[in-house]
């Protein structure tokens, strides 16, 4: 009896046993299992009053968070357009419509997608998400965000709020080890970067640092002629924002000089102006500066210029070297004057008039009584030879010969005394040049 009493207890501590050995089994394959999560896409965010390229990095930093959040695997957006452009797919502006996103969710092969808008009216933006199943086209998830401020706020804290109430959980992924985002914003805007001395060529601020290295980072920023420099300690997976205000890559100089009134030159070619002087906009570094003034020696020196700093010069110019006066004597030896030129009066100008015109009338008059004594000549020779050859009427004749030649001595006379006359008169003409 008490051998099978010892059978029956080992065969009842066997059986019950089992349960102890198989639970075990039972829970390393539950533990096992894969969790499964469903595909999505983001498209583009709808902009209303909001730029397009602020909406294209709010679209990122959505797309960014829902992948940190490990619930759903995300399309790449530069798959997403491979897809749809391989498939056809026509589209036009942003696809935020029930329909549109299910035909791209379909098209893409996805199982939810994500679709919504930022707005913003007056200081107030708003951020309108929507989670639809691309097989029912039901709305599965909604957030709607309000957010009053800066337009920076949206990236740091409603996107990421959002996102967490889209999906029902907070976001409780390991963030990628060693790596961290940061979003840049500059003022004013634009503005190229360099981080840690490499230059960003496809950068320009605002924007999405993504994927940089955790720890301590030197950023420099220029933008024309303005410069700006900060320095971030960033920790594993943080997403961190920072605003950084450029100043003008200036210095100051002011210049005052011994005695004043001096100018100044910069680099030898730039005028500055007359001291007391204050110059604003000097580029930084070394510069060579040069100061004149009537009476002193021209002076030069060199100056270091640094950003946002004043340097202050004082000249003490140099009088030149006095030169003794030496006096010399001179003998002025006198010189011949000059004539003057004579100057006519009226009356002389009247005496030379009326000389000039009773010579000419006067000797006129003696060739007039010149031709008259020709004629009276003739007459008294013919009546000469008249009185030879005719012997009557002989007094007739003589005493026409006598009368022809009286004439002609009277004609002679006349002529003579206009000929003095005209003479005299003539001299007294050309002298009247002399006088």
């Amino acid at each position: 009896m008490v051998h099978h009493d010892c059978r029956l207890v080992a065969f009842l501590l066997f059986v019950g046993s089992l349960p102890l050995i198989a639970a075990p089994s039972m829970s390393t394959d539950s533990i096992q299992a894969p969790h499964h999560q469903s595909t999505a896409a983001v498209l583009p965010l709808s902009a209303q009053g909001v730029d397009s390229t602020t909406v294209s990095v709010l679209t990122d930093a959505l797309a960014n968070e829902l992948y940190k959040s490990g619930t759903m695997q995300v399309m790449e957006r530069s798959q997403m357009s491979t897809i749809l452009k391989e498939q056809g797919f026509q589209q036009s502006g942003f696809c935020d419509q029930s329909e549109c996103a299910l035909q791209m969710g379909k098209l893409l092969g996805i199982e939810q997608i994500v679709v919504g808008s930022v707005g913003k009216i007056g200081n107030t933006y708003t951020v309108s998400l929507r989670l639809v199943s691309v097989h029912t086209g039901e709305i599965l998830a909604s957030s709607t965000k309000i957010q009053r401020g800066l337009i920076d706020d949206l990236l740091s804290q409603t996107i990421p709020l959002a996102t967490k109430e889209l999906i029902g959980k907070n976001i409780t992924s390991e963030p990628e080890q060693g790596k961290a985002d940061l979003f840049v914003t500059t003022d004013p805007p634009g503005s190229t970067l360099e981080i840690d001395g490499i230059l960003l060529n496809n950068k320009r601020t605002p924007c999405m640092l993504d994927a940089i290295s955790s720890g301590e980072h030197i950023i420099k920023f220029t933008n024309g002629s303005f410069i700006g420099k900060d320095t971030v300690s960033l920790k594993d997976g943080e997403l961190r924002k920072i605003v950084v205000h450029l100043f003008p890559n200036f210095g100051h100089l002011k210049v005052i000089s011994t005695p004043p009134g001096a100018k100044v030159w910069l680099d030898d070619n730039n005028y500055l102006g007359e001291t007391p002087l204050l110059f604003d906009q000097v580029s930084p570094g070394i510069h060579e500066l040069r100061a004149e003034s009537d009476g002193y020696i021209s002076s030069k020196m060199t100056v270091q210029i640094s950003t946002s700093k004043t340097a202050n010069l004082h000249l003490a110019l140099t009088a030149l070297p006095q030169i003794e006066k030496v006096s010399v004597a001179t003998t002025v030896v006198p010189t011949a004057e000059t004539p003057k030129p004579h100057t006519r009066s009226g009356t002389s100008i009247l005496v030379r008039w009326v000389s000039g015109a009773g010579a000419i009338i006067a000797g006129g008059v003696a060739s007039y009584y010149l031709k008259c004594a020709s004629d009276y000549s003739k007459n008294a020779n013919s009546a000469k030879v008249s009185y030879a050859l005719v012997s009557s009427n002989f007094s007739q004749y003589k005493t026409n010969y006598l009368n022809a030649e009286n004439a002609n001595h009277e004609a002679l006379d006349h002529a003579k005394v206009a000929g003095i006359v005209s003479g005299i008169l003539a001299v007294g003409f050309g002298l009247s040049f002399a006088f």
